[in-house]
């Protein structure tokens, strides 16, 4: 009977696989050992890594890089040449790459575990990303070549975790690895002394906050005479200093900043309050911050680079007090203030960056 196109193709194409997985069954046992750290086998588990909040997508986790450094000796009738060293999955799984992210890669398929959100790579000795693609597999790290009748090899390099998206999934991934030459030899005898498993564990990064304590509060100043709030030889005049604070209960894990507004007059960016109808006069209620700083004002925004925003510190887990002080001031060209109470009032944005 006649063999069609479409039968000879998927003949050809049984040949291939069967082929494939001869190369990995055929390897020889007993030839190599492996020894260096991490040891085979082993596992090394990686537990409770946190996702900084302002890790930036292709950042490194903290806390994943298990840095490498094996060494093989062979019988000189073990490798017989045209293949390389490679490590590579063991077991069924296969990884695709991360697109815009180079040699960052994403367990796809098979027996090993990802975690949403969260890419590997390989480094070699220098810390250069290296290609986890096609080296007689699908997926593997291309170490070097092995010539016939090697009886040496080393290798030294790092894997790492990567951020790959701006949402990150809690969970737990495993990697199994073998390292050797491809349908000639085990790194460490056979494959199950060869294995090495890669596992972590993510914790959710939780969403940092803080709360403010004392939202709303009124700061009274002492009550002082126009005299003492006169100007004098053109220089500025202050008096009646009164400390107060923004009290805060944090999360750990990010920049806090902040940004000050004249609610009354919230196009103001000069450094003090100016109560209602007196914009322009020279006199208010000036705000410094806990180091002296006199802070001007801005709006009541909070993305990153708002003007005049400062930086408060990394949020605590616990309280954080924000020390200020208010202080009537009066300018050069400034009037003296009229008789009777003064009221100003500001607000303030925080952001997390």
């Amino acid at each position: 009977m006649p063999c069609t196109a479409k039968s000879i193709y998927l003949q050809l194409l049984l040949a291939l696989l069967l082929a494939l997985a001869a190369s990995t069954a055929n390897a020889a046992t007993n030839d190599c050992t492996q020894a260096g750290s991490p040891p085979v086998p082993s596992t090394t588990p990686l537990t409770n890594l946190q996702i900084p909040r302002d890790l930036p997508i292709g950042g490194v986790i903290p806390g994943s890089r298990v840095n490498i450094n094996w060494t093989w000796t062979c019988k000189p009738t073990g490798i017989t040449g045209g293949k390389r060293w490679t490590i590579m999955p063991d077991g069924a799984w296969a990884a695709t790459a991360v697109q815009g992210l180079t040699n960052v890669y994403q367990v796809s398929s098979g027996d090993a575990t990802g975690v949403s959100g969260i890419g590997f790579r390989f480094l070699d000795a220098s810390g250069n990303s290296v290609p986890f693609g096609p080296v007689g597999y699908a997926n593997a790290v291309d170490m070097s070549d092995a010539p016939q009748g090697q009886t040496s090899f080393h290798w030294s390099g790092a894997i790492e975790l990567v951020k790959t998206a701006d949402k990150v999934s809690a969970g737990t991934g495993s990697m199994w690895l073998i390292t050797g030459v491809a349908g000639q030899v085990y790194g460490n005898e056979n494959q199950a002394k060869t294995k090495w498993t890669y596992s972590y564990t993510i914790s959710k990064p939780a969403v940092t906050t803080c709360t403010v304590t004392n939202p709303t509060q009124s700061v009274t100043l002492p009550t002082v005479s126009r005299q003492a709030l006169t100007s004098r030889d053109g220089k500025w005049m202050y008096a009646g200093d009164t400390p107060f604070s923004i009290d805060l209960n944090c999360s750990k894990g990010a920049h806090l900043y902040m940004v000050m507004t004249d609610a009354i007059n919230p196009q103001s960016r000069i450094s003090y309050l100016v109560q209602r109808g007196e914009w322009g006069k020279w006199r208010g209620i000036q705000i410094k911050r806990g180091d002296g700083t006199l802070q001007n004002f801005g709006p009541d925004a909070s993305a990153a680079g708002t003007e005049n925003q400062f930086l408060i510190g990394d949020t605590p887990d616990g309280v954080l007090k924000i020390p200020l002080l208010a202080r009537y001031v009066v300018g050069p060209m400034a009037e003296p203030f009229p008789p009777g109470p003064i009221e100003v009032s500001m607000t303030f944005t925080l952001s997390y960056q």
